[in-house]
Protein backbone atom coordinates (compact mmCIF):
# COMPACT_ATOMS: atom_id res chain seq x y z
CA UNK A 1 0.00 0.00 0.00
CA UNK A 2 3.33 2.52 0.78
CA UNK A 3 4.43 1.74 -2.77
CA UNK A 4 1.12 2.70 -4.32
CA UNK A 5 0.59 5.83 -2.53
CA UNK A 6 4.05 6.50 -3.34
CA UNK A 7 3.42 6.48 -7.05
CA UNK A 8 0.34 7.89 -6.57
CA UNK A 9 2.24 10.97 -5.41
CA UNK A 10 5.08 10.79 -8.02
CA UNK A 11 2.50 10.90 -10.94
CA UNK A 12 0.47 13.31 -9.41
CA UNK A 13 3.24 15.70 -8.14
CA UNK A 14 5.62 15.76 -10.64
CA UNK A 15 2.97 16.44 -13.30
CA UNK A 16 4.60 19.25 -15.90
CA UNK A 17 2.24 21.62 -17.23
CA UNK A 18 1.17 21.80 -20.63
CA UNK A 19 2.34 25.68 -20.77
CA UNK A 20 5.93 26.76 -21.58
CA UNK A 21 7.05 30.51 -21.51
CA UNK A 22 8.78 31.04 -24.00
CA UNK A 23 11.07 34.24 -25.16
CA UNK A 24 11.14 35.88 -29.07
CA UNK A 25 14.80 34.21 -29.09
CA UNK A 26 13.64 30.72 -28.45
CA UNK A 27 10.12 30.75 -29.92
CA UNK A 28 11.11 29.09 -33.03
CA UNK A 29 12.98 26.72 -31.26
CA UNK A 30 10.69 25.72 -29.17
CA UNK A 31 7.74 25.98 -31.29
CA UNK A 32 8.87 22.86 -33.85
CA UNK A 33 9.67 20.70 -30.24
CA UNK A 34 6.64 22.43 -28.46
CA UNK A 35 3.93 19.79 -30.07
CA UNK A 36 1.25 19.13 -26.78
CA UNK A 37 2.74 22.67 -25.49
CA UNK A 38 0.98 25.43 -25.56
CA UNK A 39 3.70 28.20 -25.69
CA UNK A 40 3.24 31.42 -23.94
CA UNK A 41 5.43 34.41 -25.30
CA UNK A 42 7.26 37.01 -23.36
CA UNK A 43 8.19 39.39 -26.22
CA UNK A 44 11.27 41.55 -25.93
CA UNK A 45 9.66 44.63 -26.11
CA UNK A 46 7.81 44.06 -23.30
CA UNK A 47 9.67 42.36 -20.55
CA UNK A 48 13.49 43.69 -19.85
CA UNK A 49 14.16 40.27 -18.32
CA UNK A 50 12.32 37.78 -20.37
CA UNK A 51 14.73 35.31 -20.85
CA UNK A 52 15.08 35.42 -16.65
CA UNK A 53 11.40 35.39 -16.52
CA UNK A 54 11.05 32.22 -18.57
CA UNK A 55 12.99 30.42 -17.04
CA UNK A 56 11.73 31.29 -13.22
CA UNK A 57 8.23 30.69 -14.79
CA UNK A 58 8.95 27.19 -16.08
CA UNK A 59 11.11 26.41 -13.18
CA UNK A 60 8.42 27.23 -10.59
CA UNK A 61 10.48 29.40 -8.90
CA UNK A 62 7.46 31.51 -7.51
CA UNK A 63 9.96 32.89 -4.58
CA UNK A 64 11.83 34.83 -7.48
CA UNK A 65 8.95 35.37 -9.22
CA UNK A 66 7.06 37.48 -6.63
CA UNK A 67 11.06 39.23 -6.12
CA UNK A 68 11.06 40.40 -9.42
CA UNK A 69 6.66 41.18 -9.34
CA UNK A 70 7.87 43.88 -6.49
CA UNK A 71 9.75 46.06 -9.45
CA UNK A 72 7.41 45.79 -11.72
CA UNK A 73 4.15 47.99 -12.48
CA UNK A 74 0.68 46.13 -11.76
CA UNK A 75 -0.13 45.23 -15.12
CA UNK A 76 3.08 43.52 -15.66
CA UNK A 77 2.69 42.04 -12.39
CA UNK A 78 -1.50 41.05 -12.78
CA UNK A 79 0.07 39.06 -16.41
CA UNK A 80 3.22 37.00 -15.04
CA UNK A 81 0.79 36.03 -11.73
CA UNK A 82 -2.10 34.97 -14.20
CA UNK A 83 0.65 32.39 -16.41
CA UNK A 84 1.68 31.53 -13.17
CA UNK A 85 -1.68 30.49 -12.11
CA UNK A 86 -2.02 28.68 -16.03
CA UNK A 87 1.60 26.43 -15.10
CA UNK A 88 -0.51 25.77 -11.81
CA UNK A 89 -3.78 24.73 -12.85
CA UNK A 90 -5.41 27.17 -11.25
CA UNK A 91 -7.30 28.56 -14.74
CA UNK A 92 -9.99 30.68 -12.28
CA UNK A 93 -7.45 32.35 -10.74
CA UNK A 94 -5.85 33.21 -13.80
CA UNK A 95 -8.92 34.19 -16.05
CA UNK A 96 -9.63 36.77 -12.88
CA UNK A 97 -6.53 38.85 -13.34
CA UNK A 98 -6.37 38.40 -17.03
CA UNK A 99 -10.11 40.21 -16.77
CA UNK A 100 -8.16 43.11 -15.40
CA UNK A 101 -5.42 43.17 -18.25
CA UNK A 102 -6.27 45.42 -21.13
CA UNK A 103 -6.89 43.65 -24.29
CA UNK A 104 -4.41 45.49 -26.26
CA UNK A 105 -1.50 44.85 -23.59
CA UNK A 106 1.44 43.11 -24.42
CA UNK A 107 0.41 42.48 -28.08
CA UNK A 108 -3.27 41.27 -27.23
CA UNK A 109 -1.12 38.13 -25.85
CA UNK A 110 -3.84 38.37 -22.34
CA UNK A 111 -7.20 37.47 -24.99
CA UNK A 112 -5.29 34.63 -26.06
CA UNK A 113 -4.47 33.18 -22.49
CA UNK A 114 -7.64 34.07 -21.19
CA UNK A 115 -9.41 31.98 -24.05
CA UNK A 116 -6.82 29.04 -22.79
CA UNK A 117 -8.66 29.58 -19.10
CA UNK A 118 -11.98 29.66 -20.89
CA UNK A 119 -11.17 25.96 -22.50
CA UNK A 120 -9.32 24.39 -19.70
CA UNK A 121 -12.63 25.18 -17.45
CA UNK A 122 -14.68 23.95 -20.25
CA UNK A 123 -16.85 26.81 -20.74
CA UNK A 124 -17.51 27.65 -24.34
CA UNK A 125 -17.54 26.08 -27.52
CA UNK A 126 -14.73 25.19 -30.51
CA UNK A 127 -16.86 28.17 -32.16
CA UNK A 128 -16.82 30.29 -29.22
CA UNK A 129 -13.06 29.62 -28.67
CA UNK A 130 -11.94 30.71 -32.28
CA UNK A 131 -13.27 33.80 -32.85
CA UNK A 132 -11.74 34.59 -29.51
CA UNK A 133 -8.65 33.11 -30.78
CA UNK A 134 -9.18 35.47 -34.10
CA UNK A 135 -9.96 38.59 -32.52
CA UNK A 136 -6.22 38.35 -30.43
CA UNK A 137 -5.04 37.52 -33.85
CA UNK A 138 -6.46 40.60 -35.67
CA UNK A 139 -5.77 42.98 -32.69
CA UNK A 140 -2.05 41.74 -33.02
CA UNK A 141 0.79 43.40 -35.08
CA UNK A 142 3.25 40.55 -34.20
CA UNK A 143 3.20 37.56 -36.61
CA UNK A 144 4.60 35.23 -33.74
CA UNK A 145 1.44 36.23 -31.74
CA UNK A 146 -0.70 35.70 -34.65
CA UNK A 147 0.87 32.20 -35.06
CA UNK A 148 0.28 31.63 -31.31
CA UNK A 149 -3.56 32.17 -31.55
CA UNK A 150 -3.73 29.95 -34.59
CA UNK A 151 -2.12 27.06 -33.16
CA UNK A 152 -4.21 27.13 -29.84
CA UNK A 153 -6.65 27.04 -32.16
CA UNK A 154 -5.87 23.87 -34.10
CA UNK A 155 -5.39 22.55 -30.11
CA UNK A 156 -8.61 23.07 -29.33
CA UNK A 157 -10.05 21.83 -32.58
CA UNK A 158 -7.91 18.52 -32.80
CA UNK A 159 -6.06 18.63 -29.57
CA UNK A 160 -2.40 19.38 -31.13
Amino acid sequence: MKNFIFILFLFTGCRSSIYLVVTDESFNTEQSKARLKKLILLRDESFKSNRKLAEILNKQNWYQLEVEQKHMDHETSDFLQAIRFMIESKYDLSYELLKGVPDDAFECEPQILRTDCLHDMRRGTVDSYYEQYQRAADCSHDAKIKELAKKRFLFVKHGY
